[in-house]
């Protein structure tokens, strides 16, 4: 992390040290976003070039600016999933997880509190004896 916040998003040590994880969280999605238009639009330029000499014979299909864009897949996740967290030492996880959790959907968050709720609920029940 420190070293994408230094060289990738131009912020000095001690501005790095200052942010939370979930300030970096948004910070670095900004940045990727922004290179990924970028991308797209590098893309879009060649696919254009492509498309304009292409031989029909040997492939029918248009090129399109996804021909082009890097994903993913082809770099590697940027951040570790949560059983990966899990084996990290205890000093390292929060983090990480509060990073995890900031990306959740409010959906998600819904449906993880109700989840927690009926687990507590089903405890509950089973330590009164039903």
């Amino acid at each position: 992390m420190w070293a994408a916040a230094i060289a990738d998003l131009g912020l000095g040590p001690d501005e790095f040290e200052q942010l939370t994880p979930r300030q970096f969280d948004a910070a670095w999605r900004r940045y990727r976003d922004a290179e990924e238009r970028k991308d797209r639009r590098f893309a879009n330029l060649m696919a254009l070039y492509a498309e304009s000499h292409r031989d029909h014979e040997k492939r029918s299909e248009p090129f399109s600016a996804d021909d082009f864009m890097a994903s993913e897949r082809d770099n590697g996740p940027l951040f570790p999933t949560e059983a990966e967290i899990m084996e990290m030492p205890l000093a390292e996880r929060p983090a990480w997880v509060a990073t995890i959790r900031s990306r959740q959907t409010a959906e998600q968050q819904r449906l993880s509190i109700e989840t927690a709720l009926a687990r507590i609920q089903s405890s509950r029940k089973d330590s009164n004896g039903r």
